[in-house]
């Protein structure tokens, strides 16, 4: 892979392309702005979004509003951007660096968010309670097992209240459905959870080798599930619809 490639899964796009030619037909950008032709006057500081190059000295441009995000919320910011003030190519290099950019230090930020839909906040946990279920016969309930397992799925809804506020949820601003970032860390909430319930089962006199499987998924249920209901009430709030 050269310099200039980038790893697969991974694109470079322009400004949605409807945008400028909503533009260059009406002569407004979508806040109602007038697009004026300016002159650029010094190289290499002036990029066009339109199609990801650099305005060449004596180069007509246009400055404009623009907001990426077409839902509103804490990162729904507007800002001056420069295109073409009449239509162009746009950019037709999505698997490849921008020559524009590759003399400039990029800050890019790791993007995991995750689509919020009924099937993804419902799949685990209703996985998890069928193997609940069918494991059931094998747990053998007494009462310091069940104070044991109750205290863990305690703390579990605890960990999940936890485990919701560290993920953002947002609108996608590609149609404005509900998603959520930051779930690379829920993975630390999961080890917390099995680090709770072994905690608990040595505290109880338990061993490994004593633990069913049911013991050990109760508090991971209980977790994801209130984890998944808290990110459904927090889109709800927003007025996001999911996937």
């Amino acid at each position: 892979m050269s310099s200039t490639d980038i790893p697969a899964g991974f694109r470079i796009d322009a400004i949605p392309r409807t945008i400028p030619e909503e533009i260059w037909s009406t002569g407004c950008d979508p806040f109602g702005n007038t697009i004026e032709a300016l002159v650029n006057e010094e190289a290499q500081s002036t990029p066009l979004r339109c199609g990801l190059k650099e305005a060449a000295v004596g180069e007509a441009v246009g400055l404009i509003a623009y907001g990426p995000l077409d839902q509103p919320g804490p990162y729904a910011e507007v800002g001056p951007v420069c295109l073409h003030p009449t239509p162009c190519d746009g950019y037709q290099e999505p698997r490849r660096v921008p020559v524009a950019f590759r003399h400039r230090r990029q800050v890019l930020r790791v993007d995991d968010s995750v689509a919020l839909s009924v099937q993804s906040l419902l799949a685990l946990p209703l996985i998890l309670l069928v193997v609940i279920i069918r494991s059931w016969p094998l747990l053998h309930l007494t009462p310091t097992t069940t104070m044991e397992t109750a205290v863990a799925a305690a703390a579990s809804l605890i960990l999940g209240l936890l485990a919701a506020r560290t993920l953002r949820v947002y609108a996608r601003s590609e149609n404005g459905r509900a998603a959520t970032s930051g779930s690379w860390t829920y993975f630390l909430w999961w080890l917390g959870a099995f680090a709770v319930k072994a905690t608990l089962t040595v505290a109880f006199g338990g061993t490994a080798t004593t633990m069913r499987t049911a013991e050990l998924l109760i508090p991971i249920f209980f977790l994801v599930l209130t984890r998944n209901a808290s990110l459904y009430l927090r889109a709800a709030r927003l007025g996001l619809p999911l996937h």
